[in-house]
C-alpha cells in the first residue's frame, strides 16, 4: 500500500484536456469574432480522480455521489486516507468533494481524526486547508494538498521516533489558554443561570405575593357574606357599636362560636371590664357587639398593648409588619387544649408625625377562661391532686405537640399561661394560651419572671449562653416545672435549688422520678420532645408523687401562702 510519493509532474499530461485544447484548437478568422473553447469539467474531475486512484490505491476511497434536486449530475466526492510513510498509524482523512465548476472555484475539503492530533499539528494541517487552496486556485490541486499533509504527518512520525513528540511550550500556552477560556465560558454561562434563576424566583415571589393580596380580599369577601349568613345585621351592629364607648372595631370580621355552639360573626367588641394592668398592656373582658336577635354573646379577654415609635420610626414600623405575620400564624392554631385566639387588631395613630401621638395599639382577642389561670389555682389551693395533675399534664404535652408541629416555638411557658375551663358537664380542663407577647417587641422573655427561680439551676442549661433562643426543647424543660408547681407548690422553685436537689431531697415515686428526669436532662438534643413524653409510665398507671412509706405527702407540703403569717 504506498504512503507518500513523490510527485509526478506529468500526472496530468497525457489525455489532459488541457493539452487537448492546445493541439487541436483552430486557428481564430481573423474577420470572426473571437470564439472561447467549452471547458468540460466533468472530464477534469475524472481525470483527476483516476490519476489520485491510481497513486493512492486502498488509501482512495470513492463517496457515494450526491446530487442536488437541480443538478444534471452530481458532484465527485471521495476520501483520502492520508498517512505518514514511516509511521502509518500517523494518519488522517481527508475528505474532498468537487464542486461542478473545480478548478475554477475551491473544493469542497474536511478531515476526519483530526482530533488525534497534538494542537500544534493541527494548526498546520488546518493552516494548509485554508491557505494553499488560495495558491492554487485554477489548477488541479487535491494532490499538492495531500502531499503537503503529509509532509506535516511524517514530520510528526519523525519526531514520535525521537521522543521529541511533547508538547512545546507554545502548545502548552496555546492549550492553557483555551482551557482558560472553555472555563470562562462555563463560569459565564453558570453565572448567566443565575441571574436567570434569580429573577424567575423575584417573579414568582412577586407572583406569590399578588395572589396573597387577592387571595386575603377574596375571604375578606367571603367573611362578610357569612357574617350576612350567621343572621348578623351588620348595620344595626355597628350602630351598637357607634353608640357604645370604647368600642374597638375589626375589619374583616371576626367569626366565633357562642354559648349554644353555634357560629357567631362580629365587628366590634365593647363593654371592657379591667381584670389586669401592668406597663405597656392591660387586659380586659368584653363582649361582642351584636344586633337584639343575638343576645347570648359570649365573654371575652382582650389584651391591649401600647408600643411608642420612637426615635427609628422606620424599625419599629418593620416591626410591626412582622408582628402582624406572627400573629396571623398564631390565629389559625386551633386545638381542643390551645386558647383560642379570635383576632387582632394593629392601631396606627394618625398622627404618627405629633410627638405627643406616636403610640401604636395591638389589640389581642381571646377566649375568655371562666376559670381563670392555673397560677391563681395554685395561690389559692397549693396543690392539685395526683389524678388531676396526671390529666392535665397530658392535656398540655398535647397541646405543646400540637404547637410544635405547627412549626412554632413558644418559648413563655408557665403557669400563668395555662387557663382552666369547665365544660358542660361540669369537668374541668386546661389550655395553653399561645405565645402572643413572645411576638411583639420590647416584650420577649418580659414574662419570663413568673417562672424565673432563685437559682439559675432551674433555667435551661441552653439558655445561659447570652442571646441564645427558646427552643422546643426549652418548652419541654418549662413545662417540667409546671408539673412541680402542680405537685409540690408554686414555690417549689425557691425551696429547691434545682429539679435535682428536689429529687435528692424527697423520696419520690420511680415513675415520678423517671419522668423528672427525662424532661430535665441538661443536654437538649437528649431531652425526649412533648410527645415522647406521653407514653410515660407515670401518666398509664395509678402511682402517687412520693413512694409508699414515706412519711410526707405532696398534699401536705404548705404553699407559700399558707407559710405566710
Amino acid at each position: 500500500m504506498p504512503h507518500k510519493q513523490k510527485k509526478h509532474t506529468n500526472a496530468f499530461k497525457d489525455g489532459s484536456p488541457r493539452a487537448e485544447r492546445k493541439n487541436f484548437a483552430p486557428e481564430p478568422s481573423p474577420f470572426a469574432p473571437p470564439v472561447l473553447p467549452l471547458t468540460n469539467y466533468r472530464e477534469i474531475h475524472l481525470n483527476e480522480v483516476e490519476a489520485l486512484r491510481s497513486i493512492y490505491g486502498d488509501d482512495f476511497e470513492e463517496v457515494e455521489h450526491r446530487r442536488s434536486a437541480w443538478q444534471q449530475s452530481s458532484n465527485v466526492t471521495f476520501k483520502l486516507h492520508l498517512r505518514a510513510s514511516s509511521n502509518p498509524e500517523i494518519r488522517i482523512v481527508l475528505l474532498v468533494e468537487l464542486p461542478m465548476t473545480y478548478p475554477k472555484t475551491y473544493p469542497n475539503l474536511s478531515l476526519e481524526h483530526l482530533d488525534e492530533l497534538r494542537p500544534g499539528t493541527r494548526s498546520r494541517i488546518n493552516d494548509i486547508i485554508r491557505r494553499k487552496p488560495e495558491m492554487l486556485l485554477g489548477t488541479e490541486m487535491i494532490y499538492e494538498l495531500a502531499l503537503s499533509i503529509q509532509d506535516v504527518l511524517e514530520d510528526v512520525a519523525q519526531a514520535r521516533a525521537l521522543d521529541k513528540d511533547l508538547p512545546s511550550l507554545e502548545e502548552e500556552r496555546i492549550e492553557q489558554e483555551a482551557a482558560a477560556v472553555q472555563r470562562a465560558e462555563l463560569e459565564r454561562q453558570e453565572e448567566l443561570r443565575k441571574q436567570e434563576a434569580a429573577t424567575a424566583e423575584e417573579q414568582r415571589v412577586l407572583q406569590q405575593l399578588l395572589e396573597d393580596k387577592i387571595r386575603e380580599r377574596t375571604n375578606a369577601r367571603i367573611s362578610r357574606r357569612k357574617s350576612r349568613t350567621y343572621g348578623m345585621d351588620s348595620s344595626g351592629a355597628l350602630d351598637v357599636a357607634e353608640n357604645s364607648p370604647g368600642a374597638i372595631s375589626f375589619d374583616p370580621p371576626l367569626v366565633m362560636s357562642d354559648m349554644e355552639e353555634q357560629p357567631l360573626a362580629f365587628r366590634a367588641v365593647h363593654g371592657k371590664t379591667l381584670l389586669e394592668c401592668s406597663p405597656a398592656k392591660e387586659t380586659f373582658t368584653v363582649r361582642p357587639v351584636v344586633s337584639e336577635n343575638r343576645p347570648h354573646a359570649p365573654l371575652l379577654a382582650l389584651k391591649e398593648f401600647s408600643f411608642s415609635e420612637g426615635a427609628d420610626v422606620l424599625t419599629f414600623r418593620e416591626k410591626m409588619r412582622s408582628i402582624e405575620d406572627k400573629l396571623e400564624v398564631l390565629k389559625k392554631l386551633r386545638h381542643p387544649n390551645i386558647v383560642d385566639f379570635v383576632g387582632f387588631k394593629i392601631h396606627r395613630p394618625l398622627g404618627a408625625s405629633d410627638s405627643t401621638n406616636n403610640t401604636w395599639k395591638v389589640y389581642a382577642l381571646l377566649e375568655y377562661a371562666n376559670k381563670g389561670s392555673l397560677s391563681e389555682l395554685l395561690d389559692i389551693i397549693g396543690t392539685v391532686p395526683v389524678e388531676k395533675l396526671r390529666n392535665w399534664m397530658i392535656q398540655l404535652l398535647e397541646a405543646l405537640e400540637f404547637y410544635h408541629r405547627s412549626g412554632l416555638v413558644h418559648g413563655d411557658i408557665h403557669c400563668g399561661r395555662v387557663f382552666l375551663f369547665r365544660n358542660v358537664s361540669g369537668g374541668t380542663f386546661v389550655k395553653l394560651q399561645a405565645s402572643i407577647e413572645g411576638s411583639l417587641p420590647d416584650h420577649a422573655g418580659n414574662n419570663r419572671s413568673l417562672t424565673s427561680p432563685k437559682s439559675a439551676f432551674w433555667q435551661p442549661p441552653e439558655l445561659t449562653r447570652e442571646d441564645t433562643p427558646p427552643t422546643t426543647k426549652t418548652d419541654v424543660w418549662d413545662m417540667g416545672i409546671i408539673l412541680l408547681q402542680m405537685g409540690f407548690g408554686m414555690d417549689v422553685c425557691s425551696r429547691y435549688t434545682s429539679a435535682n436537689a428536689l429529687m435528692a431531697t424527697r423520696e419520690l415515686s420511680p415513675a415520678l422520678q423517671d419522668l423528672l428526669h427525662e424532661f430535665f436532662r441538661p443536654n437538649p438534643k437528649k431531652r425526649p420532645t412533648a410527645f415522647q413524653l406521653q407514653p410515660s409510665e407515670f401518666f398509664r398507671v395509678d402511682t402517687p408523687l412520693i413512694a409508699h412509706g414515706s412519711t410526707s405527702n405532696s398534699m401536705s407540703l404548705p404553699s407559700a401562702h399558707a407559710l405566710t403569717p
